[in-house]
């Protein structure tokens, strides 16, 4: 086993993509807005026709989620692209 253990250098190079500080680029943030201003509506959604139970707190935290891993997969996958900061 190497000094890596287990991690190929595809995992590593995944693992250094995941963890870096990436900035917003143009046309990102429209689109990030968009999926939490759905994702809000469809929570209040919830929360109006569901009775407060453990089901509706997972049905919360699955939205929870899925915002979560619908911005991720914008930010992480799309390097094409100026950063979308305003010219000075």
């Amino acid at each position: 086993m190497s000094e890596n253990g287990y991690m190929s250098a595809e995992d590593e190079r995944a693992a250094d993509a995941a963890f870096i500080r990436k900035p917003i680029l143009t046309g990102q943030a429209l689109r990030m807005d968009e999926i939490y201003s759905v994702a809000a509506a469809y929570n209040k959604t919830l929360l109006r026709l569901c009775p407060p139970s453990r089901e509706r707190a997972t049905a919360t935290a699955s939205i929870e989620g899925s915002v979560m891993w619908a911005v991720e997969a914008i930010r992480r996958n799309e390097s094409a692209i100026q950063p979308d900061v305003p010219s000075s």
